[in-house]
Order: C-alpha cells, then structure tokens, then sequence
C-alpha cells in the first residue's frame, strides 16, 4: 500500500471515528459511546424496522438471524487441525452475537437488581455486549495472527508485520480524532473551575502529540520494512536510523508528558472539582515505541552480519 493511500484511509477513520464521538454527544439515543459501536446502532435499526409492521419484523428477525449466522458461515469454510482455535472462536463469536442482540432487545436481563433500569443503564449493559462481541472478534484474529506467524517465511513476515502497522497507524489516527473532539466539545461545554479547563487542556493536548508520535514512528518502521525487503536491502542502515531517532523522540516525550499531566495534576488538585489523582503511565504507547526500537536495532546488527559474511567470503 502506498503511503498517500495509507494516509487517505487513515484521514476516513479519523473523520468517522470524530463523527461517532459527536453522535455520541449529540444523539446519546442512537449511540451512547464509541465502545457500544455497532451494537447499539445495529440494534436500533433492527428494532425500528421490526416496528413497521410484520414484513419489517420479519426482515429483521431474518437479519438478525443472518447476523448469527454469518460467523458459523466462516468457520465451515476453514479446514486443517491449525485452524481449530480460530473455529472454535468463530463458534464462540456467533453465541455472544445471540446473546447481545437478545440482551439489547431485554437489557433487563443482564440489570443488577439493586439498580434502577434507566436509559442510561440500559446504554451501559449494551455497551458491555458490544465490548463481548468486540472482545471476541480481536480474540479470533490474535489466534489467526498466531498461526501465520508459526507457519510464514521471512517475506511473509514482513508483510504481515506491515499490514499490522497499517491496523496500528489507523488505530492511532481514531485516537487522535477522538481526542480532539472530545477537547474541543469539554472546552465548548466549560468546566466548573479554570483548574479543570487547564488539566483537561492539557490532557488533551498530550494525547493529540502522543498519537502523532505514534503515528511518526509507525510510517518510520513501514519506510525500514520496504528496504528490508528488497535483495540488497540498499537503505537499510540510514532507514533504521532515521527510524531510531524517531523512537527514542517518542519514548522520551511520552515519558515526559505522562510526568508533565501528573506533576500539573498535583498543583492543580486545590481548585479541581473532581479531586481524584488518577495516574497516567502510557505503557502501551512506551512498549510500542520500544518494541519497534529493538526490532530496527535487531535488522541493522543482523544486515551488518550479512555484510561482513559477503566480505568475508
């Protein structure tokens, strides 16, 4: 993939990761937050086309049931005892899909009976089954990941690492969409005291610069990846550098920022209104950078090795 495509599709998910994070805002009746996505939405078109009459109840009971289906589809096609774990989730996918659609059709099944059965709790339980079925479905494509590390060459890898790049950058580019709609709809809104404008400013900001980073380090390693790929693998060393660089830019700003938010968070606490120090360490984010940190490190030592073996030879 090219990276003016890459950087096209990264901008769509941005846009429509930005616009969920408004409906959720502005209509809390169709979605009430990112993480019930597509549950909520799914079942909500479901339920107003089974209201239309008994040909629309009848589609969406066929949908509904194609919805379930549709996993078990999948796992018939897929064959060889190195898929059984991928099967067995693909199984496993289309009972927790049954099971939402039907707590979403009857939250109250899953409420606590302690609590009050409001919209707001009933959002709440949907958004639970979605993060089930969500769960499940990064669950089946672990174990895919899994059998196709075991089972590649070298060029497979590389191209698997890079498609795992790619998801990664398109993860980066949502956060930080959803980071700056989030900033700009709490700075629109107010906030009680100034205290907690500058903490939820500030938070903001590192967040936008911590994905951006992310994102720098993510098209670095891609850039490293094209020349590992080639037979002279010509590039390699200035790429691996370039990239180096770039990492140890991001582990050391991330690190400071996360210092930064809670250092700021500690002198601001007197005039803050939800006085709950939270800490905020980033290990995803430092462990990424990382990770890549010593892979760049491990490709240059092993075309040094290769390059001394040519000479010597």
């Amino acid at each position: 993939m090219s990276r003016k495509k890459l950087i096209l599709i990264m901008i769509l998910a941005a846009i429509l990761l930005g616009a969920l994070a408004l409906i959720t805002n502005f209509f809390p009746a169709w979605l009430s937050s990112i993480l019930a996505f597509p549950l909520e939405p799914v079942f909500r078109g479901l339920e107003a086309l089974a209201e239309t009459g008994r040909i629309g109840n009848g589609a969406a009971v066929m949908l509904s049931a194609a919805l379930v289906l549709l996993p078990l589809f999948f796992a018939l096609r897929m064959r060889g005892k190195d898929k059984i774990p991928e099967i067995l989730s693909l199984i496993l996918l289309s009972g927790i899909i049954l099971l939402a659609l039907y707590g979403a059709r009857n939250p109250g099944v899953f409420q606590n009976r302690h609590l009050s059965g409001d919209e707001a709790y009933d959002g709440m339980i949907r958004m639970g089954l979605s993060l089930s079925v969500w769960g499940v479905v990064i669950l089946h494509f672990v174990l895919r990941l899994i059998r196709l590390f075991r089972a590649g060459h070298r060029e497979q890898l590389l191209r698997y690492l890079r498609c795992l790049l790619y998801a990664l950058c398109l993860v980066f580019s949502g956060a930080f969409a959803v980071h700056l709609v989030s900033g700009i709809l709490t700075l629109v809104k107010g906030l009680p005291t100034a205290e907690d404008a500058a903490l939820q400013t500030l938070k903001a900001l590192v967040a936008l610069v911590t994905s951006v980073l992310n994102i720098a380090v993510g098209f670095r390693m891609l850039n490293l990846l094209d020349s590992a790929a080639t037979e002279e693998q010509e590039g390699l060393a200035e790429a691996a550098s370039r990239l180096s660089r770039t990492s140890c830019i991001a582990l050391a700003c991330t690190a400071a920022f996360s210092a930064l938010v809670n250092i700021a968070q500690l002198f601001l606490l007197k005039g803050l209104t939800d006085a709950k120090v939270t800490a905020d360490i980033p290990l995803a984010d430092i462990v990424y950078v990382l990770t890549i940190l010593l892979l760049s490190r491990l490709m240059t030592e092993n075309k040094q090795l290769k390059d001394d073996n040519s000479m010597f030879i």
